[in-house]
């Protein structure tokens, strides 16, 4: 599916009992910010995204020493962005309608990459 550009709804899902305690969790990302609407649907609202790349481990035959990668996060523009806790700079591609975040592994292999990216 992708990440949305902004909210969205859930309509298969009416929130008919729902207290106004109840949370909404996303598998994989835990509660997210939601509201009820007139209809009684869910509707969505990702302010932030995070994303962790585990080092690499055992080895292979004219492995690289070191892991580049670009990450395509797609969504609206990123208000802000860090990695590794270091405020970052994103370049957002409005025709792919998606952030791209270059980064590069770890030399020593021990410590993961974390990405935050608030929308």
């Amino acid at each position: 599916m992708g990440w949305p550009e902004g909210e969205f709804t859930l309509h298969a899902v009416r929130a008919d009992s729902a207290g106004s305690d109840a949370q909404v969790e996303l598998l994989g990302h835990g509660p997210v910010p939601h509201r009820i609407n007139a209809e009684r649907q869910i509707v969505i609202d990702p302010v932030a995204v995070t994303l962790t790349i585990e080092p690499r481990q055992g080895t292979y035959a004219r492995m690289p020493l070191q892991r580049d990668c670009e990450v395509w996060i797609h969504s609206r523009p990123a208000k802000k962005l860090a990695i590794n806790g270091t405020q970052a700079a994103a370049d957002y591609d409005p025709l792919a309608k998606a952030t791209r975040i270059a980064v590069q592994e770890d030399a020593g292999r021990k410590a993961a990459i974390r990405l935050q990216c608030e929308f």
